[in-house]
């Protein structure tokens, strides 16, 4: 299973796609992961939708790392 972290640097008061980053590579380090940081709005729901139409084969597990807004895109 691939573990796919979708972060919005914009969520919250301040960015912590560093911190977040960096706890993933550490926890998931055996693990297949991607770490994906968003653009713009709806970039995640852009993402998530295009990722999952270029593997449909592959079994995938979404983390949304941002507010409601980008929980409501994953």
């Amino acid at each position: 299973m691939k573990h796919v972290f979708v972060i919005n640097p914009k969520a919250g008061k301040k960015d912590l796609t560093k911190k977040i980053g960096e706890a993933v590579q550490e926890i998931f380090k055996e693990n297949d992961y991607l770490i994906y940081v968003t653009k713009a709005p709806q970039d995640a729901k852009r993402f998530v939708r295009e990722y999952c139409e270029e593997h449909p084969e592959e079994e995938l597990r979404f983390y949304s790392c941002g507010g409601d807004g980008t929980l409501n895109e994953v």
